[in-house]
């Protein structure tokens, strides 16, 4: 992917800022991450120079690394500045009123996710009322390889990002269904794409199944991740399946609200900011 570079001259123009955002763009143009080496390559900058920048943006919030790891990954601060276009303050509030009518209609957990760091991120909960139910909440973090959230991301990824998040994932095993291994993951995920949903039957916890659907953005790319989650007890995946066109239904309403909102935010620029009905 080309870059695009800023102009390098120019009597105000500040090189080290200009580097800097050329990093940001670089990390921006691929989600699974990049080692030190990669961005500064693709960056067009020295090791050194890259480190520098990078280590002082990780501790402004713009870069971050998973447990210190040797992989950077755009930050939070980015997407707090963006708003709108990275979602990641309005996912919650424009799924909420399609989440709740899956809740009523199923009477299950219900979450939305999205995917950070290479792990799912649920970002929106709502509880069951059953006294038997899954523990997982708002801002509980899941690998994705083992669950339904994660699964329904990883499977509409474009291909090379997904190819590239995979070949840095470490595909630990939690229990006996956990996929664990590259051919038994890649085959779940081309038959999640192919049927439109996702099954995770205890991959994470013993007990608990799971069924997800994509979000997709105004662009048609997936950005988020609605699951339905009930001890294996009340529901085998074997019912849940039943559940499925409720599951894409509210997907596909999740992923409608979030086009509304990127278009009337188009609308917005193209209107000095104001949006058009």
């Amino acid at each position: 992917m080309q870059q695009r570079l800023a102009p390098s001259t120019g009597r105000y123009f500040v090189q080290a800022v200009g580097k800097a955002f050329r990093l940001l763009e670089v990390l921006h143009a691929h989600p699974e991450g990049l080692r030190l080496r990669e961005a500064s390559g693709r960056a067009g900058l020295e090791d050194s120079t890259a480190l520098r920048l990078l280590a002082t943006m990780e501790q402004l919030g713009y870069v971050r690394r998973h447990g210190g790891a040797k992989t950077y990954y755009l930050g939070p601060r980015v997407y707090e500045l963006a708003g709108g276009p990275a979602l990641v303050a309005s996912l919650p509030r424009l799924a909420r009123p399609h989440l709740e009518q899956l809740q009523r209609l199923t009477g299950e957990d219900v979450h939305l996710a999205t995917l950070d760091v290479g792990e799912a991120l649920c970002i929106e909960t709502l509880k069951s009322s059953h006294i038997l139910a899954a523990s997982f909440s708002t801002g509980f973090r899941i690998p994705v390889h083992a669950s339904a959230v994660g699964k329904a991301i990883l499977a509409f990824l474009d291909d090379p990002v997904r190819d590239a998040l995979l070949r840095r994932l470490s595909l630990d095993t939690y229990t006996a269904r956990t996929l664990w291994t590259q051919e038994a993951l890649l085959a779940d995920l081309r038959l999640t794409r192919e049927r439109g949903y996702s099954l995770d039957e205890g991959e994470f916890s013993p007990g608990v199944s799971c069924i997800g659907a994509p979000v997709f953005n105004l662009e048609g790319r997936v950005v988020a991740s609605v699951s339905i989650t009930a001890p294996s007890q009340r529901r085998p995946a074997s019912t849940l399946k039943e559940l499925a066109g409720a599951i894409q239904a509210t997907a596909a309403g999740v992923s409608e609200a979030v086009r509304a909102a990127g278009r009337a935010e188009s609308a917005a620029g193209r209107n000095g900011g104001l949006a058009v009905e």
